[in-house]
């Protein structure tokens, strides 16, 4: 059996949206039976805001925004290796 075949894509240089997560935050998980995680970023003053992860979300990782539905954690690691954080 044939495996499947990736090809390579050059990325378009694009802005990313995101927040870091902070000592202050409170990060909950919500309890559901998904595949993905759903979790809630609570910041004093500001709306609470859902998100979906694959792992547990730690301070100093990233919540990264690509629409009002999409909505998605990035540990610091990753985000630090392809994105310029000033």
């Amino acid at each position: 059996m044939d495996k499947v075949e990736f090809k390579k894509y050059t990325s378009r240089e694009i802005i990313r949206r995101a927040t870091e997560i902070v000592a202050d935050d409170i990060v909950t998980k919500c309890d559901n039976e998904s595949a993905v995680s759903e979790w809630i970023l609570s910041r004093m003053n500001f709306e609470p805001l859902r998100f979906v992860a694959y792992k547990t979300p730690c301070i100093g990782d990233f919540i990264c925004l690509v629409a009002s539905d999409d909505i998605y954690h990035v540990p610091r690691d990753v985000f630090l290796g392809r994105n310029i954080v000033e």
